[in-house]
C-alpha cells in the first residue's frame, strides 16, 4: 500500500488494525486513535471506529469502518497544552517575582475575600505558615491570630483595605496600619488596594501591597519623644532655643520669651517681632554674619519688649545640611535682665554706701598720756554716748568692747612705736550706757617728746565718727553679694551645663532628623529603582511572553477555522476567541501596570510625553477632565530631576482624585530663568483649616511628605494654598548649573 499504520508509536501488523480485528473477532472496536506514516515520513492522525458484518445466519461476514483525519485537532491540542504551559510558567514566574519583593503582597481569590493569600515576605511579616488563609473574612475561628488597627481603632473585616477594593471596585490608597500579634508586640504598614476585574469588568477580587514602616515608625516615635523631652527640660526655664533658614524666618521656637508665643513667631523674622528698628538691624546683622562666615557667635544683646529693656545672652551656631552647605542656623539665648538689675541694685547699694560714709560725723579727741586723760568735742559726746569733754583713759577703754579690748590696744602699741611709728586706723565695737553695741573707726597719729636723744610717747590725737549704720550696711552688703555671688557662679554653671546639654540634644536631635530624611531619600530611591526594575521586566519579558502566545493563538484561530476542525471540534473556534480575549486583557492590564510603575516614556521622551500619556490615562479612567501645560522649549532634565517632577505630579493627581471631588484639575510646569516652577490646581472643595495648618507646618500624610523628601536634595520648595474653591500645589526648583550635580543629589542625600 505504500504505507504503514501505528498506535502510540508501534507498528500494527494487518490483523491489528480495526476493520481486520473487528472481523475476525465478531465485535466492535472503537474509539481507536492511530497514525498513517507514509513513504516521505509525513504523520496523519485518525480517529474512527469498526463494526463487524453478519448474514443472515449470525455468521461474520465481513466489517466496515469509518476513520476521521484528526491531524489538525491532534496538532491544536499541541499548541494548547504548550499555551497553557507556557500561561503556567508566566505564572510561575510572576509568582516568584511577588515572592522576591521586600513588600507585602496580598491575594484575594474571590470578591467577598472568602481566601487571601500573600507572598513570603507578607507571610514571613505577619508570622503565619506559608500557604495559609490571611482573610479576616472567614468566621472567627478560621481567621489568623492578629488583630488590624487604624489610628488606634481595630478595624472590621469589611473596612480592611482588600475588602473595600473588592467591594467598591475602588483603589485603596495610602492606608498606615498597625499589626498587633498576640505576644503584645506590633508592626506598621503602608501600602494600597486595587481591585481586580474579569474579563466583562466585574470585580473578581483584589490586589494589596503593602511596605513595612515598623522602623520609620519607631524612629519617629524616638524622635517624638526626644523632642517632648527637650521641651519638658526647657519648660520654667528663661532659655530659649530656635532655629531660623538662611532667610533668617524661624522655623521653630521651644520656650519662647517675652510676649511673642509659638504661632506668632514661625515664618516670621526679627524685623516683625522686634519693636526698634536698631535692634533688629543689629540682630540680624550678626546672624547674616554667622551665615556668610560660618562662625558661632556668643555674646550679650539688649533690645526693647513693650518699651522695657531687656539683655539676652545669645549663643548663634551655623546649620549645615549633609553636604556641608549653610542651610540656616540655630541658637539659644539665656535672659539676663534680672541678673543685671541684680547687679544694678547692688552698685547703686555701694554708691549709698560711699555718699553714707562722705556724709557721716566725724569727732575730734585726744590723750595725754602723763595725766592719762583723754578729751573730746561734742560730736565724740554723741557718738561715744557720754555727756562730758573728758574722762581718764581707763574709763574710756571700759567702754570698748571686751572682745575688741585687746585687739585695740595690740594695734595701737604696734603703731606707735618710737622708732617706727605709723598712723593707726581701727574699727571696735563701744558699749553705750543703755548696753548697745555701736561701731566707730578711730584715726590716729602719736605725739612724741623728746628727752635727750630718746622719744617718747607723750599722747595721741585723731578723730572718729559713728561707723555702726556702715557696718550695718557692709554686712548686708556683704551677705548680699554673697548670695548674689553664689547666685551668679549657680547661674553660670547653669548656663554652662544647659547650653552644653541643649548642643548636645540639638546635634541628636539633628543627627536622628538627618538620619530619618536619608532613610526616607534612600527608600524613594530604593522605591524608584524598584519600580522601574519591575516595569522593566513586565514589559520586556512578560510582554514578550505574552505577545508570542497572541501570534500563535492568532495563528491558532486561523487553523480552527478548517470545516472539517469545526464539525469534529465544534467548541473549538469559541473556546481559541475566549483565550484570546483573556490573553489581551492580561496584556493591557500587565503593560498598564508596567507603564504606572514607571513610565518608559519618561526615559525615552521625557517629561511631556511621560505626563501626556499619564494624564490621557487617568482622565479616561477618572473621567476628570485635565488640563496639561508645558512650556515651549522646556527641553530635558536629568534624569532623577525628571523622575522627581513626575512623582509629584502622579502624587498631586492622587490627592485630586481621592480627596478634592474636582471634576477639572490644570496642571502647568514652566522655566523661569534658572527656576523649574510647577502648579497643579483643582477646583474641588478644598482643604480644611486645620488640616491645612498641619500641612503647612510638616505634620502631613506619607503622601506629602514623600513629595518635600524628593524635592529637599534639589532645594525644592512646596507650598499648598486652599480654600472653598479648591487647592493650589505651588513648587519651585532652582536650576542647578551641572546636570551631573543633579543627578547626584539624590543619591549623595541618601548616603
Amino acid at each position: 500500500m505504500g504505507f504503514t499504520w501505528l498506535e502510540d508509536g508501534r507498528e500494527l501488523a494487518p490483523e491489528e488494525l480495526p476493520l481486520q480485528a473487528a472481523a475476525a473477532a465478531g465485535r466492535e472496536v472503537r474509539n481507536k486513535q492511530l497514525q498513517v506514516r507514509f513513504p516521505d515520513g509525513k504523520l496523519l492522525d485518525v480517529f474512527g471506529h469498526a463494526v463487524p458484518l453478519f448474514d443472515a445466519s449470525g455468521a461474520v461476514r465481513g466489517a466496515v469502518a469509518a476513520l476521521l483525519d484528526i491531524t489538525a485537532l491532534k496538532q491544536t491540542e499541541a499548541e494548547l497544552k504548550q499555551a497553557r504551559a507556557e500561561a503556567k510558567a508566566y505564572a510561575d514566574n510572576m509568582a516568584a517575582i511577588f515572592d522576591a519583593m521586600p513588600a507585602a503582597a496580598f491575594f484575594s481569590h474571590d470578591r467577598q475575600c472568602g481566601r487571601v493569600t500573600s507572598n513570603r515576605a507578607a507571610y514571613e511579616l505577619l508570622r503565619m505558615p506559608y500557604g495559609s488563609n490571611l482573610s479576616k473574612s472567614v468566621p472567627a475561628e478560621e481567621q489568623p491570630n492578629f488583630r488590624i488597627f487604624e489610628n488606634s481603632r481595630e478595624l472590621r473585616a469589611e473596612e480592611l483595605p482588600l475588602q473595600q477594593a473588592a467591594l467598591t471596585g475602588q483603589q485603596v490608597r495610602d492606608k498606615e496600619l498597625e499589626i498587633r500579634f498576640e505576644d503584645g508586640s506590633s508592626i506598621f504598614e503602608f501600602g494600597h488596594a486595587v481591585p481586580l476585574f474579569d474579563e466583562e469588568g466585574r470585580v473578581r477580587g483584589a490586589i494589596g501591597a503593602f511596605l513595612d514602616i515598623t522602623d520609620r515608625k519607631v524612629i519617629e516615635e524616638r524622635l517624638r519623644t526626644a523632642t517632648d523631652r527637650f521641651r519638658v527640660a526647657l519648660r520654667g526655664t528663661p532659655i530659649t532655643v530656635f532655629n531660623q533658614d538662611a532667610d533668617l524666618r524661624y522655623r521653630w521656637v521651644h520656650n519662647p520669651g517675652g510676649e511673642h508665643h509659638t504661632m506668632r513667631i514661625i515664618g516670621k523674622r526679627d524685623r516683625e517681632l522686634l519693636e526698634r528698628q536698631q535692634d533688629w538691624e543689629r540682630t540680624e546683622s550678626i546672624k547674616n554674619q554667622v551665615l556668610s562666615t560660618g562662625v558661632s557667635y556668643q555674646g550679650e544683646m539688649t533690645v526693647s519688649m513693650r518699651g522695657e529693656l531687656r539683655t539676652y545672652h545669645v549663643k548663634l551656631d551655623p546649620q549645615r545640611d549633609p553636604q556641608g552647605s549653610i542651610i540656616g542656623l540655630t541658637g539659644a539665648t539665656y535672659d539676663l535682665t534680672d541678673i543685671r538689675r541684680a547687679q544694678a541694685e547692688h552698685e547703686k547699694i555701694s554708691r549709698q554706701r560711699q555718699l553714707a560714709l562722705d556724709a557721716a560725723r566725724m569727732a575730734w579727741w585726744h590723750y595725754d598720756d602723763a595725766t592719762q586723760v583723754c578729751t573730746w568735742d561734742e560730736s565724740f559726746k554723741e557718738i561715744l554716748g557720754v555727756t562730758t569733754n573728758s574722762l581718764p583713759r581707763d574709763e574710756i577703754l571700759g567702754r570698748v568692747h571686751p572682745e575688741d579690748l585687746a585687739r585695740m590696744a595690740a594695734e595701737f602699741v604696734s603703731g606707735f612705736d618710737e622708732i617706727n611709728s605709723q598712723p593707726h586706723f581701727g574699727e571696735y565695737r563701744i558699749i553705750w550706757p543703755d548696753g548697745s553695741e555701736r561701731w566707730v573707726e578711730v584715726y590716729a597719729t602719736a605725739e612724741f617728746r623728746t628727752q635727750g636723744e630718746t622719744r617718747l610717747f607723750a599722747g595721741c590725737a585723731g578723730t572718729v565718727r559713728d561707723a555702726t549704720e556702715r557696718k550695718a550696711t557692709e554686712l548686708a552688703l556683704r551677705e548680699s553679694e554673697a548670695r548674689h555671688r553664689e547666685l551668679a557662679a549657680n547661674l553660670d554653671l547653669e548656663v554652662h551645663a544647659r547650653t552644653q546639654e541643649l548642643q548636645k540634644r540639638n546635634k541628636a536631635l539633628a543627627h536622628t532628623a538627618e538620619q530619618v530624611r536619608m532613610l526616607t531619600a534612600r527608600l524613594l530611591e530604593l522605591q524608584d529603582d524598584e519600580r522601574r526594575h519591575i516595569a522593566r521586566e513586565l514589559h520586556d519579558s512578560s510582554g514578550q511572553i505574552l505577545t508570542a502566545i497572541g501570534l500563535d493563538l492568532a495563528n491558532l484561530a486561523q487553523q480552527v477555522q478548517d470545516e472539517r476542525i469545526r464539525q469534529a471540534v465544534p467548541d473549538s473556534v469559541h473556546r481559541v476567541e475566549e483565550i484570546q480575549k483573556l490573553v489581551q486583557m492580561l496584556h493591557k492590564e500587565l503593560r498598564t501596570t508596567s507603564y504606572l510603575l514607571h513610565p518608559p516614556l519618561l526615559d525615552e521622551a521625557g517629561l511631556s510625553s511621560a505626563i501626556s500619556w499619564y494624564v490621557q490615562g487617568l482622565a479616561e479612567r477618572s473621567g476628570m477632565e485635565i488640563k496639561f501645560d508645558l512650556s515651549e522649549n522646556f527641553g530635558r532634565l536629568a534624569r532623577q530631576l525628571e523622575l522627581v517632577v513626575f512623582r509629584v505630579v502622579q502624587e498631586s493627581l492622587t490627592n485630586i482624585l481621592r480627596h478634592s471631588e474636582s471634576e477639572r484639575a490644570l496642571i502647568r510646569i514652566l522655566r523661569d530663568g534658572d527656576t523649574i516652577r510647577m502648579l497643579i490646581e483643582d477646583y474641588g472643595k478644598g482643604i480644611s483649616a486645620e488640616k491645612l495648618a498641619a500641612v503647612q507646618s510638616g505634620e502631613s500624610g506619607f503622601g506629602i511628605r514623600a513629595m518635600r523628601e524628593r524635592l529637599r536634595p534639589f532645594a525644592g520648595e512646596l507650598q499648598i494654598a486652599s480654600d472653598g474653591s479648591g487647592t493650589q500645589v505651588l513648587v519651585t526648583i532652582p536650576r542647578r548649573q551641572n546636570p551631573e550635580s543633579e543627578a547626584r543629589a539624590p543619591l549623595e542625600a541618601a548616603h
